[in-house]
C-alpha cells in the first residue's frame, strides 16, 4: 500500500512540475524552399525534445475526398457568439499564456512596385528597429525592384500551461450553461 501510494505521489508531483513550469517551443522556419521544424521541451526546457515536425508525405496514398459542406444557419451561431462572456478575458489569458524568448528573423521582401514595398517597408519599421532588440535579432531587407518574400525565422517561444489551463477553465466556468447544457440548439 505504501508504494502504491508512493508512485502516485510521484505521479501528481510529476503532472504538477509539468503544468506550473513553462514549455520551450523551439523552432525554424523557411519560407524558400519551405521548411519547419519544431521541437517541444516541457519542465522549462530541460527535458528531452519532443519532435512536433511532420513525417515526410507518402506517395502511395490517395488525396483525401473534399467534404460536402453542411448548410448551416449563420445567425444562430452568431447569436451564440455575442452571448458568450469572458471571451475578452480569454484572449488576455491566451496572449499572455506566450513568450517570445529569442527570435532570429531573416529576409527579403519585394511587392515588385517600389511605392507598395515602402508602405510595407514603414509599416514593417517598428517592429525591426524596435524596443527589445537585445533577445530578438530582425533583419529584413526590402528589395524595391522585384517581388520577392523570402524568409527564415528561428527562436524559442516560452508556454505556460497553467496560464493556459486557468483561462480556459474560467471561460469554461463563465460560460457553464450555455457550453454544457443539452438544451436549446
Amino acid at each position: 500500500m505504501a508504494v502504491a501510494l508512493g508512485i502516485l505521489a510521484a505521479v501528481l508531483g510529476a503532472a504538477v512540475l509539468v503544468i506550473l513550469l513553462p514549455w520551450h517551443l523551439r523552432f525554424r522556419i523557411r519560407t524558400s524552399p519551405a521548411e519547419f521544424h519544431a521541437e517541444l521541451r516541457l519542465l522549462a526546457g530541460h527535458a528531452p525534445a519532443i519532435p512536433l515536425t511532420g513525417g515526410p508525405k507518402r506517395d502511395g496514398q490517395p488525396p483525401d475526398k473534399p467534404k460536402r459542406a453542411v448548410p448551416r444557419r449563420a445567425a444562430h451561431h452568431v447569436g451564440q457568439a455575442r452571448s458568450l462572456r469572458g471571451l475578452g478575458a480569454l484572449v488576455s489569458g491566451v496572449i499572455s499564456a506566450f513568450r517570445v524568448r529569442n527570435l532570429d528573423l531573416v529576409g527579403r521582401i519585394g511587392t515588385g512596385d517600389p511605392a507598395d514595398t515602402g508602405v510595407l517597408w514603414g509599416c514593417l519599421a517598428p517592429f525591426v528597429y524596435g524596443p527589445g532588440q537585445a533577445m530578438h535579432r530582425i533583419e529584413i531587407v526590402p528589395d524595391f525592384a522585384t517581388r520577392i518574400f523570402d524568409m527564415t525565422a528561428a527562436g524559442t517561444l516560452a508556454i505556460r500551461p497553467d496560464r493556459l489551463l486557468g483561462s480556459g477553465l474560467r471561460f469554461a466556468w463563465v460560460n457553464r450553461g450555455m457550453l454544457f447544457s443539452k438544451g436549446a440548439a
